[in-house]
């Protein structure tokens, strides 16, 4: 009988142990910050070893990049990249796969917020079912594994969408066929689903009333300084960008990770998927095909010869520009290392666990970033991605700062 199946600070919660167990000995169980374990049954388990073999924790083998092809892109379809998170690369992506009929996996919420994978085989599926946009909370495979499992075994090419440690689980579990393709995100760091679902809390008694739709990096005010979006059953909304807004804050100071996103092993240039993707933070207007907007732009970085074969498919519905590793991990630190967390993290843990209400923990550790920073440096990091936009932000504070001391 088996009593771990690997360290505890080192679990991902992929679930993949649960679902390759044959005796259905392991259910996966939420510690007190929300985050999933496998709990053994010792009276079901047999000790045949099944989950430890499938566990991508427990593998030894490194992520290999026999390709390493960088570029900056943007879908071409302007409603796609508007709707997107960033530059509209997956949308495209999975559009791709659902018109010739096959499978694509992604992350959705279910009716109380929780978020989960699963697989969907429509355009129609996938847009009502929300699987457009990031979920900035670490989410369940639940039955996913299992379902992507069986779409391959009926011929179908499955598009598994999710972070570096779904990816590579999903891999060793299934042993990596050819029909599966991979794409990895650049992932900040799962963050504790108990914090999100106290938040909501908050927000719903604020607003006093149901919240009906959860929305995250909408792009207002810009894709640069992108908002979260919760429409509630009342008929009211509450936008808060990613600088103001203390969920956003708790997820971007790496305060409310999953402990084992701290020493992430994926967290570097070798990628598990065949494709990674992540936002072209920083990116300046250059003499290149791409528009210098605030309407998205991504990093599309190809792994390998497979992902280029899918890439180069698909190449005329963006524009494209190549780029250097150098220049886009700058604004991505984990394609270089994992987070560390801040030295308030303990704490923050200690007043959550005592029970000290959200409203309290949001002016404790969460306090608005705009506080720290002037006029200047917020409008040009939510506007100023382009010279005309930087020359007129420049002019707006200039009179500005005369009108005020002409008065």
């Amino acid at each position: 009988m088996l009593t771990e199946i690997c360290p505890l600070d080192e679990c991902t919660g992929c679930a993949s142990c649960a679902s390759i167990c044959p005796k259905q000995a392991i259910k996966m169980v939420a510690d007190k910050h929300g985050f999933f374990h496998p709990e053994i049954n010792q009276d079901q388990c047999v000790g045949c070893g099944l989950c430890v073999k499938h566990c991508h924790i427990r593998e030894n083998k490194k992520c290999t990049t026999d390709t390493k092809l960088i570029y900056g892109v943007q879908a071409k379809d302007e409603r796609i990249r508007r709707e997107s998170s960033s530059g509209g690369v997956v949308p495209v992506l999975a559009r791709y796969f659902l018109q010739k009929n096959q499978a694509v996996v992604g992350a959705i919420f279910d009716s109380e917020f929780n978020v989960y994978e699963d697989i969907c085989f429509t355009e129609d599926e996938y847009k009502s079912k929300g699987f457009i946009r990031s979920k900035y909370v670490q989410s369940e495979t639940r039955e996913c594994f299992t379902k992507v499992k069986k779409a391959l075994s009926m011929g179908k090419e499955v598009l598994f969408i999710g972070t570096p440690c779904q990816v590579a689980a999903i891999k060793v579990f299934t042993g990596a066929p050819e029909k599966l393709y991979t794409v990895d995100f650049v992932c900040h760091g799962g963050p504790s689903p108990k914090v999100f679902h106290e938040y909501l809390n908050y927000q719903k008694n604020k607003y006093k009333s149901d919240i009906a739709t959860v929305d995250f990096r909408i792009k207002k005010p810009s894709w640069s300084v992108s908002s979260i979006r919760l429409k509630f059953s009342n008929g009211k909304k509450y936008i808060g960008n990613m600088l103001e807004d203390p969920y956003c804050i708790a997820f971007t100071s790496n305060t409310i990770l999953r402990q084992g996103c701290y020493q992430c092993k994926y967290a570097g240039p070798d990628r598990p998927g065949d494709i990674t993707v992540c936002d072209f933070w920083g990116y300046k207007d250059k003499k290149d095909t791409l528009i210098t907007d605030e309407k998205g732009t991504s990093v599309v970085i190809v792994n390998n010869e497979k992902g280029k074969q899918l890439f180069c498919e698909l190449k005329d519905e963006f524009r494209v520009a190549e780029r250097s590793f150098s220049e886009v991990s700058l604004s991505n630190e984990q394609l270089v290392r994992p987070n560390s967390p801040p030295k308030e993290k303990d704490q923050f843990w200690d007043d959550f666990d005592a029970g000290i209400p959200f409203n309290e923990l949001q002016h404790r550790f969460f306090s608005p970033m705009t506080r720290k920073m002037s006029k200047k440096d917020y409008l040009l990091m939510a506007y100023g991605n382009t010279r005309i936009m930087r020359a007129i932000i420049q002019f707006y504070l200039t009179v500005d700062c005369k009108m005020k001391l002409d008065t």
